[in-house]
């Protein structure tokens, strides 16, 4: 999973991943969006939940800037 943020003009676009969620899990399911693309998101908001097989797990940013674009849309099944 790829969501595109930056944080000003004058920097890079940065690539957010789906954190290590355990050994046994190897893929989740998206299953809301929290923010939409082109929104101020803080450090640490809240963005995506995903849902794998033992529960739904909340995905936070982990630097503040602008979500420029999701990867991947709601009911996607994401490999880890």
């Amino acid at each position: 999973m790829k969501i595109n943020m930056f944080r000003n003009v004058n920097t890079n676009i940065k690539t957010i991943k789906l954190p290590f969620l355990g050994y046994s899990v190897n893929k989740a399911h998206i299953y809301k969006f929290h923010k939409k693309e082109n929104i101020y998101v803080e450090q640490y908001d809240q963005i995506i939940d995903i849902e794998t097989v033992k529960t739904v797990q909340k995905i936070r940013t982990p630097i503040s800037g602008i979500i420029k674009k999701y990867h991947v849309s709601v009911g996607d099944t994401v490999y880890i």
